[in-house]
Parts: structure tokens; C-alpha cells; sequence
């Protein structure tokens, strides 16, 4: 699909693999037959969004504003997107967007920025209820902790040299 006119920004896929949707400099949000190319909805929405995500229950649609004056900003669209964009605008960064994605299951929205920052957002219904989680394909904490070779390293050599002055203490008793 190729508008000569626009700089598209972001672009993602259905689950289904049958739309596409797509974001530029135009201020539309563009929904894209997919193999056919084309464009089944052109909803405009006021600002430039950068950033977009699609929920895997296919039922939240997330994307951020790049314009200038309310940049870092996070929409929250109804989807499936219907002519009139009802959504709703929350400020997560104060600077551009660079990243957003969905947890597995749909619980959180993780924003990243160009300032380093990394906003999470616990997402809910509109009457505050929480999805609803698989416990079958729910994931659990791991045990392991992440440490850098070097501090394993000073660690095994403390056990070693206090597990050395237990054994002279024990051997100086007897």
C-alpha cells in the first residue's frame, strides 16, 4: 500500500492476519485489507500518533501521540475501531514514544520514551474490571537471580575463606 503523501510511522497486524493497521504524518488511522490492499476504514484522529499496539484478545487498541504538545501521550481506542473514535488520553512520558508493547496476557501496557523512561499501565475494562488471566498459559516468577560473573566469583571465594576459618576455629577447639 503507498500514499506519496504520507510518512507512515507504525504499522501492525491483526491476529488474524487479515488487516493491517497504520499510522503516519496524516492524522488518520488507517485500517488496511489484507491481501488486498485495501483500505477498509481511514478514521481521522486529530493529532499524529507514533507508536500502536493491538491487544492478542483483539479487543484493546493503544497508541501514542507524537505531536508536538502532547507528546508521550497514550490513547486508549475501542476497538474494534468504529467510525467515531471513541478513546481515552492519558500523559505517560514527557518525551516521544518509542516503544509500546502488551504483556501475554493483556494485563499491562509497558510505554518506553526517548528519555529512559518505562511507564507500566495495569489495563482494565471500563468498569474497572481486571481481564481475565488463563491460569493454563499464565506464567510463573522465576527462582533465578541474574548476577555478573565477577560478583559469583567474590562470593565463592568469601565461602571458601570463611568456610576455611570455620574449620581452623573447629581444629583450634579440639
Amino acid at each position: 500500500y503507498v500514499l506519496k503523501s504520507t510518512v507512515y510511522n507504525n504499522a501492525i497486524c491483526s491476529a488474524d492476519c487479515t488487516s493491517i493497521f497504520a499510522v503516519g504524518d496524516d492524522k488518520l488511522l488507517k485500517e488496511i485489507e489484507f491481501p488486498a490492499s485495501n483500505v477498509v476504514k481511514d478514521i481521522s484522529v486529530g493529532v499524529e500518533l507514533g507508536q500502536i499496539v493491538l491487544s492478542h484478545s483483539q479487543r484493546m487498541f493503544f497508541a501514542g501521540v507524537s505531536e508536538e504538545g502532547k507528546i508521550g501521550a497514550v490513547r486508549s481506542y475501542k476497538f474494534p475501531l468504529a467510525g467515531s473514535t471513541e478513546m481515552s488520553e492519558y500523559q505517560a512520558l514527557s518525551a516521544p514514544i518509542t516503544r509500546m508493547r502488551m504483556s501475554h496476557d493483556d494485563a499491562f501496557l509497558f510505554v518506553a520514551g526517548e528519555d529512559g523512561t518505562l511507564a507500566v499501565f495495569d489495563v482494565r475494562d471500563k468498569d474497572g474490571k481486571a481481564p481475565k488471566r488463563n491460569k493454563e498459559t499464565s506464567i510463573n516468577f522465576s527462582e533465578e537471580i541474574l548476577v555478573t560473573k565477577s560478583d559469583l566469583e567474590e562470593k565463592n571465594a568469601l565461602m571458601l575463606e570463611l568456610k576455611n576459618k570455620v574449620d581452623e576455629l573447629t581444629l583450634h577447639n579440639d
